[in-house]
């Protein structure tokens, strides 16, 4: 991949990237809120 040059250097991003992840993540695994149904 180096070669081919397709490979790029990891730059550091203070974590940004790792949080932004694990927040999606966070989310995922939380059971879905569902407002109640009235029927009328």
């Amino acid at each position: 991949m180096v070669r081919l040059g397709r490979l790029r250097m990891h730059v550091a991003d203070d974590g940004a990237f790792d949080s932004a992840m694990q927040g999606v993540i966070d989310r995922l695994d939380m059971p879905a809120v569902r407002e109640p149904v009235t029927l009328h």
